[in-house]
């Protein structure tokens, strides 16, 4: 039952139907079988790490972990599901352009693809940008020196995960032009401390592709 996060339950249950041929009639107000909710049971939650016992307790919680356990990207998805009908390979060309060009330099865009550039590109407006000059400009140092280990240990970590080598295997990913080893040789990238204006630009050039890791 749904209390505290209706909002977010109907973006749940929207999936269904902005992809009914992914999700067809699958039951979003069923627990998923992976959210350990019973004391006592085994959970990857390490007991160093924290006790399960409080956060059960809390209803507030675990509803929304049991929601948000059942929210895909409903925005980059639709977009991937075109696989039917493009070529991966078009695909990323097109999103390339359009994040680079904008998407009126993409013939015959998709709906997919314009509400996808138009998502990544709306800044909300909680956004405090002072404190995100403020942010960039203490994590400079940092960044320099630890970036290109956790981005280098993260890619290394991903031969480690089913979910993601899988997909980057079958589309390519790991070898080839866009081959993912290729981002770990790039600059991590953030907004710009002194331009908070560029933040639509920085996300389109963080090019979230819905099918690579």
């Amino acid at each position: 039952m749904v209390t505290y996060y209706p909002e977010l339950a109907q973006r749940v249950r929207s999936q269904r139907d902005l992809q009914p041929d992914l999700y067809g009639d699958f039951d979003f107000n069923r627990q998923p079988e992976r959210l350990a909710t019973q004391p006592g049971i085994d959970s990857d939650l390490p007991k160093w790490v924290a006790d399960r016992e409080p956060i059960l307790e809390d209803d507030r919680v675990t509803e929304l972990i049991g929601t948000a356990t059942m929210l895909g990207d409903v925005v980059a998805d639709p977009y991937a599901a075109l696989m039917t009908a493009y070529s991966v390979t078009h695909l990323i060309d097109m999103l390339k352009t359009a994040c680079r060009e904008g998407i009126d330099a993409v013939p015959d865009a998709p709906p997919e693809l314009a509400s996808f550039i138009a998502a990544m590109e709306a800044a909300p407006a909680w956004i405090d940008f002072g404190l995100v000059r403020d942010g960039a400009r203490q994590e400079r140092i940092p960044a320099a020196l630890l970036a290109p280990f956790i981005t280098r240990g993260a890619f290394v970590a991903t031969f480690t995960n089913a979910y993601a080598a899988l997909p980057m295997a079958l589309t390519g990913a790991l070898s080839g032009r866009r081959a993912a080893g290729g981002s770990t040789r790039r600059p991590v990238s953030s907004p710009s401390p002194r331009c908070p204006e560029r933040w639509s630009a920085t996300v389109r050039d963080s090019r979230r592709q819905p099918w690579s890791g």
